[in-house]
């Protein structure tokens, strides 16, 4: 039966154990990972480090129980649960380490900061404010015509696609107006899609912040591109049932 509580000794052991099942850093030849094992060294050392004496916590190794669960959660679960509820509070212990004088290696906290940094960037940007549709504009060639013809992404049709190594073209039904966006020096696409109700509800477009590639989603046509051009938007006779 394990007991109520531990002491910081105790969970640090905790954490080294799941580190040893979960992490070969030594590159052991034979060294095989114990998932099972690993989580539940994991588990515990989170739970006793979060339920421990709050005047008395080991940051350090708080933070780096945190940020090892957010690194086996990662493509597990959604990204914003993983921001809020491990690498935010990882960053935070880390910090707090470092404010009370435990050695943090650098290249540590780093590693987890920029991550957090990240999601908190792509979390900005995903937001639907006039803000960011005036960057949108902006990183969109011609993209003043969405403004003067009233185009809005939201509540679209994609009902074109076609792409080749490098480009793709994209056409977006928007009741009477269809736009049509050229996507140029294409580094990748992703597309999840039922063609029978292919309306857009979710939509973004940014400069990513590391490499300066756009990142672009409507509905399910994700792609990250060098550039994109808004060719053209006709008035077209909508067929849509409202």
């Amino acid at each position: 039966m394990l007991p109520d509580k531990m002491n910081w000794d105790e969970i640090r052991c905790l954490y080294e154990k799941a580190k040893a099942c979960l992490h070969n850093p030594e590159k052991i030849k034979k060294w095989k990972e114990k998932p099972k094992d690993g989580w539940f060294y994991l588990w515990n050392a989170y739970y006793y480090a979060a339920a421990g004496d709050n005047e008395n916590v080991d940051h350090r190794t708080y933070a780096r129980i945190l940020a090892m669960i957010a690194h086996e959660l990662q493509f597990k679960i959604d990204d914003c649960d993983r921001y809020r509820k491990f690498l935010c509070p990882a960053v935070r212990e880390y910090e707090k380490a470092i404010a009370c004088g435990q050695e943090v290696n650098r290249k540590e906290y780093l590693d987890i900061k920029e991550e957090c940094d990240f999601l908190d960037f792509q979390a900005l940007h995903e937001e639907d404010t006039e803000e960011n549709w005036k960057e949108i504009v902006s990183l969109i060639e011609n993209g003043e015509l969405m403004d003067e013809k009233s185009f809005q992404f939201h509540d679209s049709e994609a009902i074109y696609f076609q792409h080749t190594k490098t480009e793709a073209i994209l056409k977006l039904a928007y009741y009477d107006l269809l736009a049509e966006f050229a996507f140029r020096d294409v580094c990748s696409i992703e597309i999840d899609t039922d063609p029978f109700v292919n309306w857009v509800l979710d939509f973004h477009c940014y400069k990513d912040w590391i490499t300066g590639n756009l990142d672009f989603e409507a509905g399910a046509y994700h792609i990250i591109c060098k550039g994109i051009v808004l060719q053209r938007i006709e008035e077209k006779k909508s067929s849509r049932i409202r």
